[in-house]
Formats: structure tokens, sequence, C-alpha cells
């Protein structure tokens, strides 16, 4: 609870400075602000289990959803605004879960995943969609997503300045733990934002929105120095986070963005030569530690992590179908462990595919991937909206940003409230850019008022 000693007085004066004029978007705002914030409130379960989740949770920013979504209901503002599209993979996917429980070891656990991503689902993308009412609302979430990247960039930057957490944001720290220290991996100082001593998950929140900010800085000219000081310390907190899954997302993300400028012959402005040339110039200065951390001994995390590869393909081998039940690979990895891998180290895959494979057969991994293939041509779907501008730099920035995340899911786990939320929001974001009327409609508009008046 020491999290709420700080947060509630932000928020207060949050409220009377912004909420009091425009509560809708002040439930937007501080839902995305603190979407990475580690702020759980766990209402039943609670098991030592490691997987999708570990009890019926509810978060800080679910609250300011939850909130938003009652808003829209006393407002009347119904909620026809989100895309098929996405929502028949995701209830399917949903349903698949439900239906892998036959072969669940663990129904509760089963049951935790289900409610996580239902809730998570309905939240950051059918709420989140349906509050997003006009362009100018569009902006707004879009520059909320940019703020947050500033602030988990910066607080990135200063932990690993001052060796100390920093973070008064979130919960289950000890009486006067709040400025603890930040963990050092060997000769490594790796941060991780208000991600508590997950650098991997704070690598994955902060590539595919660095993405998204670098195409915004293309075409859209509202908050132009803001977005290149939320690129600038974004990019400085991915670098410390030393995540290797985050730098090869990135990287991989980056060279379709940049394969699409050089497609296009976009005409760069000058100043994102010179954040190149930074940027080069950084990576260079941080040579030694990016070499330390390729090269040095890791304690084996790389290597022990094929095993976990060869036990999820004999889960699979096991049970095609519908696989072993949802958030049940960490309990059940005893079961399948063969003889050449009695004494490796087990944990969850590290492959977002097989581990969803394992868990809930091929009819899981199918609606997965559907709602993945969905996700993509939303982005699509925008970047061919040449009428407006805005539209189709979002779509191209959620586009780069969805490859980065598709990639990180080969080598790392993707299953956390703050990996599939920030999904669906960027999803409720191309849904909303998507339901903009064209320019041709808006002429038609304006005329038809003109004749009426």
């Amino acid at each position: 609870m020491n999290a709420l000693i700080f947060v509630i007085p932000i928020y207060a004066a949050l409220f009377f400075l912004y909420g009091i004029r425009n509560p809708k978007r002040f439930l937007l705002l501080t839902g995305i602000i603190s979407l990475p914030f580690r702020t759980d409130y766990l209402i039943s379960g609670g098991a030592d289990h490691e997987g999708w989740s570990n009890g019926v949770v509810v978060a800080l920013s679910d609250v300011s959803f939850i909130l938003l979504f009652g808003y829209l209901i006393v407002a009347m503002r119904g909620f026809r605004r989100a895309s098929l599209k996405i929502v028949v993979p995701s209830i399917f996917f949903i349903a698949a879960c439900v239906l892998s429980t036959i072969n669940s070891s663990a129904g509760p656990l089963t049951f935790y995943q289900v409610f996580m991503f239902s809730k998570i689902f309905f939240l950051y993308y059918i709420v989140a969609v349906n509050a997003i009412e006009s362009e100018q609302d569009l902006k707004y979430v879009v520059l909320f997503l940019t703020i947050s990247l500033l602030f988990q960039g910066a607080l990135g930057c200063a932990q690993f300045a001052t060796g100390y957490e920093l973070d008064v944001f979130s919960t289950g720290q000890k009486v006067g733990g709040v400025f603890g220290r930040v963990q050092d991996w060997g000769t490594l100082r790796r941060v991780f934002g208000t991600q508590l001593g997950r650098p991997n998950s704070y690598a994955s929140f902060l590539a595919p929105l660095l993405l998204f900010n670098a195409a915004l800085l293309l075409g859209v000219k509202q908050h132009v120095k803001l977005r290149w000081a939320a690129c600038m310390l974004g990019f400085l907190g991915l670098l410390f986070s030393f995540s290797r899954g985050g730098w090869l997302s990135f990287l991989g993300g980056a060279v379709v963005f940049a394969v699409y400028l050089l497609k296009t012959r976009v005409k760069l402005p000058k100043v994102a030569y010179f954040a190149v040339v930074a940027g080069l110039i950084g990576l260079v200065f941080f040579l030694p530690l990016l070499k330390t951390r390729l090269t040095a001994d890791d304690h084996n995390a790389a290597g022990s992590r094929i095993p976990l590869l060869e036990l999820a393909v004999n889960m699979i081998k096991e049970n095609p179908l519908i696989g072993v039940g949802a958030n049940t690979f960490a309990n059940v990895i005893k079961r399948y462990v063969t003889a050449d891998l009695r004494g490796k180290y087990l944990y969850q895959v590290h492959n977002q595919y097989l581990l969803v494979f394992a868990e809930t057969g091929v009819v899981g991994l199918f609606c997965f991937l559907w709602l993945l293939c969905a996700i993509f041509k939303l982005g699509l779907m925008c970047i061919r909206r040449k009428d407006n501008n805005f539209v189709h730099y979002i779509g191209l920035g959620g586009i780069v940003g969805f490859i980065s995340s598709l990639l990180h899911m080969n080598v790392d786990l993707y299953t956390s409230r703050l990996q599939i939320g920030s999904l669906y929001l960027i999803c409720a974001i191309l849904t909303a850019g998507l339901r903009l009327p064209r320019a041709v409609e808006k002429e038609e508009a304006v005329e038809e008022t003109e004749v009426l008046v």
C-alpha cells in the first residue's frame, strides 16, 4: 500500500487541475500512465506460481479504466466503436483457454488466466476504444503514451546514474525500502523503471513505444520536442536495461522502419540525422558495457532456455489439440522431464508461441495467431489512410512497434498485464484512427451544415 501514499496526492492534484474540466481524459491519462506501475492488489488466490497470473488481481490502472467504463455508461455514450476484427479472435482465444480446462491439472490457475486476459481485453480495448470519440481524444491518448515513455525512460536513466530504485509507485516494498539499490548483475547495473526488478519486461514496454513515437516524429507536428525527449530517454532506458531480447526486438522493428523509409523516400527532418549520429556516439560510449553483456558469462541464462523449448515440444506432442491447460506450464513441467533433461533449469518456456501452443493446444495457437494477424492488418489499414496524416503515421508506428513485440515473443515471456495491456491499447488507437471520418466525408458534412444554415 506504500505506493498510494505518493499516488493519491498526485492523482488529487491532477484531478483538480485537469479532471474536473474533462473527467474522461483524466481517467485515460491516469490509466495509461499507471499501466507500467506494479500496483497489483490481490483479491483472491496468491499461490506461489510462475505464469500468466497467480490470482484475481486488480491494478491501479485497472481502477482508472473501470471508472472510465462507469463514466461512459452514465454519459450514455454507447459501446459500438470496437472492431470485430479484434473482438472475435480475442473472444475465441479466451474460449480456447476455457476449453483447455478439460486437461488442466489446476483449474483455479486456468481461471486466473481467463480472468486476467478477459479483464485486459475489456478494459484496455473495449473501454479504451469507446472512450476515444474524436480525433482530439485520439491525439490526447497518443500524447499520454508519449508521456509514459518519457517518464519510464527518465526513471531508468536516473536508476542507472544513482544506483537506486527511486520507485515510489510500486506495491510490495518494505518500509524504508522505497529507495533500495538497483540490483547489479555482475559488472552491469540493469534498470527496470517501475517494473521492480524486471529489466526484460521494462525493455518489452519501451521498444514498441520507442518505434511508435519515432514514426509520429516523421509526420505529426504536435508535441515534437516532447517526443524527441521521450525517444532519447526511452532509448537510454532500453540500453540500460541490458535486455538482449529487448535490443533484438527494437533492432528488428528499426530495420523494418528503415526499409519503409527507403522505399517511400520520406524526407527526414535534419534533427533526425542528428539523433541517429547522437545515438551511434552513445552506443560507442557504452560499447564496453554492451560488449560485456553480449560476451560475458551470463550464468548460462541463454543456454538454460533451450531445454525449456524441448519440454514445451514434449507437452505439445502429448496434448496437441487443447494443451495441458492455460497458465499451467510451470505447474506440470516435471511430468515432461525426460532422462536427458534431468537436472536442467525448469521454468516457463521463453517463447510465447510455444507457451500458448503447449498450454492451449493447436486451437489456442490458431486463435492467438488469428488475433496477431488481425492487429497487423489493422495497422496496414491505418497506413493506407492517405487522407489523414495522423492516422497514417500511427498506423506506421503501430506496425513497426508490433513487429518489435512479435520478435520479442520469440525469446522471452509475453504474459504480463503490462505487455498485453500495451498491445490492446495500441489496438484501441488503431481502431479509433480507422473510425475517424475521411476527408471527403468531412467536406460533405460541412456542405450539409452550410445548406441547413
